[in-house]
């Protein structure tokens, strides 16, 4: 006699979230992202003595090394989701098209960001200009 489970995870007409499935929670999310933090932070005060080159990968005050690869993940990922939360707002009939609009400001400036921490387009400001790039960030 065999039995045939069928597994409902999602209740009829909910939108079904990556938690659903168990792939991923937003919970888990964040207790990975906090590990790798905690990680970077702990290499960055790894002794330059014993290992330079670790020290100079690790460094949260370098450029073009770990630490900034990991925030351009991140900033990049933020510019995506909230594009996609544009797109949402596109799709349902919302009221207030401020928000959408805020949406799309807001995933344009995070994927400048990304590309900047990239590329290091800052330090080429720097040296090109007179102007500090933070003046030109910070409005």
């Amino acid at each position: 006699m065999q039995h045939s489970t069928v597994m409902t995870t999602a209740k009829e007409g909910a939108i079904p979230t990556l938690s659903d499935n168990g792939f991923l929670s937003l919970r888990k999310l964040f207790f990975l992202l906090l590990f790798i933090v905690f990680i970077l932070i702990a290499m960055h005060f790894f002794p330059e003595n014993l290992s330079g080159t670790i020290h100079k990968r690790f460094n949260l005050n370098g450029e073009a090394n770990i630490p900034a690869w990991v925030s351009t993940i991140l900033l990049f990922s933020v510019s995506v989701n909230s594009l996609l939360v544009y797109f949402l707002r596109n799709t349902i009939a919302y009221r207030d098209h401020v928000w959408r609009y805020f949406w799309f400001f807001f995933a344009v400036v995070y994927c400048f960001l990304s590309l900047d921490e990239a590329a290091c387009l800052h330090e080429i400001i720097d040296q090109s200009t007179s102007l500090k790039w933070v003046f030109l960030y910070a409005p």
